[in-house]
């Protein structure tokens, strides 16, 4: 089924931490860095879209994948099929809670207002990716992914410039390893 990308906006941002597979071709793969952190794979995207952050453990039969995806465009489209946790509004800080795979991710989100004439810069973390999506006679938009990894915990840390709408789009999330539930649990 086709993704329906829609105007570059925070007013139309989407966020969905999914459970199985996603195809992100169709949110243009821009960028990627790839990390190993305990038994799990952890690959960064830039996207023409905005962000995805792929967790993956193979081996030993065992297969988990869980996605976090930020991106403009209609998720009811692509996660019927999977469960997902979705923050409901990107214009305060909102805070949730996902157990699934043998992982915790303690996910905050906001969007502040920003001076166009000052830096975007992760504050927790160092970058790993940096994509400018430059546009004509428009100041570049930004995203920046970070993350530190400490034992069995990890930060991730993103960030997206608007600067049409004079915003910057934070998110941070915090994953631990806990025991395995057969269930996934959302607070």
């Amino acid at each position: 089924m086709p993704v329906s990308l829609v105007h570059q906006s925070v007013q139309n941002l989407r966020y969905a931490l999914i459970e199985g597979e996603v195809d992100l071709s169709p949110f243009g793969v821009r960028d990627s860095h790839t990390f190993t952190w305990e038994e799990w794979t952890v690959i960064l995207h830039t996207l023409s879209a905005s962000h995805a952050i792929v967790f993956a453990k193979r081996g030993e039969g065992q297969e988990a994948q869980v996605t976090e995806l930020l991106a403009c465009t209609a998720l009811d489209e692509i996660t019927l099929a999977f469960t997902r946790l979705e923050l409901d509004d990107l214009t305060e800080m909102n805070a949730k809670r996902m157990r699934s795979e043998g992982l915790q991710l303690d996910v905050k989100t906001s969007a502040l207002s920003f001076a166009l004439s000052g830096k975007a810069n992760l504050q927790f973390t160092t970058d790993a990716l940096s994509t400018e999506y430059p546009e004509e006679n428009r100041t570049t938009s930004i995203t920046k992914i970070g993350y530190r990894a400490s034992g069995k915990r990890l930060l991730i840390e993103t960030l997206h410039t608007y600067p049409a709408e004079a915003k910057i789009v934070r998110t941070l999330t915090r994953i631990s390893l806990v025991p395995t539930e057969k269930e996934t649990v959302y607070e």
